[in-house]
């Protein structure tokens, strides 16, 4: 039974492992959702440390809604086993770079050839895939691929924030690893709120259900200066 906040966040992780290498996972193709209230399916490629990578092209329009407000919701859904799993963090668009790199060199030509075609959104007269016509169905030469590197980028995107809402967990001491943690929503029956004390990047608690004390709260405000409670 996972009734502990360490067991939902091993599960959570196992889960999200599993998934960036398993094709054949439910939660391989989560949906994320753009501060511009648009939504759409992405291929998980890597998960490490609550950190997600997913592969863009540059010149998709969610790369310049990114720009303006990076934040982003991801939301991973099992229906078999009746488990969603829902992200919210920072988004930032690498295009050069160790990363970015490292993951085009680990596509096949087969898959970056998706690159050389007109940009995502490109209006057509008739239905297209966007390939150029010369690479339907053919797998495309490493020199015939340079042009493409230049429109692929990946996507990282840093958990900032994490609700929990589950009346029996009581121990928030997992949370400590969360170091880039900025918004955590707590409804459930905490008493201890010491082991927040050093998450120094969390801006804004709010509380429901908290056993928490006025004094309990006043010293993490104290620990944590910049932070803004709410509790009710």
């Amino acid at each position: 039974m996972i009734d502990t906040l360490d067991a939902i966040l091993d599960d959570a992780s196992r889960r999200l492992t599993q998934a960036a290498s398993d094709r054949r996972s439910p939660m391989h193709t989560p949906v994320v959702a753009t501060g511009d209230a648009d939504a759409r399916v992405m291929v998980l490629r890597a998960f490490s440390e609550w950190s997600l990578r997913f592969h863009t092209d540059f010149r998709a329009p969610k790369v310049d809604v990114l720009a303006g407000d990076p934040r982003v919701g991801v939301l991973f859904y099992d229906m078999a086993e009746n488990v969603q799993i829902r992200l919210r963090g920072i988004a930032r668009i690498e295009r050069d770079g160790p990363v970015a790199d490292a993951a085009w060199e680990g596509g096949t030509n087969f898959a970056r050839r998706c690159y050389l075609g007109e940009g995502p959104g490109t209006v057509t007269q008739t239905a297209s895939s966007g390939l150029p016509a010369a690479y339907e169905g053919v797998e495309p030469t490493d020199e015939e691929l340079i042009p493409a590197r230049a429109n692929f980028a990946v996507m990282l995107v840093e958990l900032t924030e994490l609700y929990i809402d589950d009346g029996y967990i009581k121990d928030v001491t997992p949370l400590s690893g969360l170091s880039k943690l900025k918004v955590l929503h707590l409804s459930s029956p905490v008493a201890d709120l010491r082991p927040l004390y050093g998450l120094t990047a969390l801006t804004e608690l709010r509380l429901k259900g908290a056993k928490a004390t006025p004094a309990d709260i006043s010293a993490l405000q104290a620990a944590l200066p910049a932070l803004s409670i709410t509790a009710r």
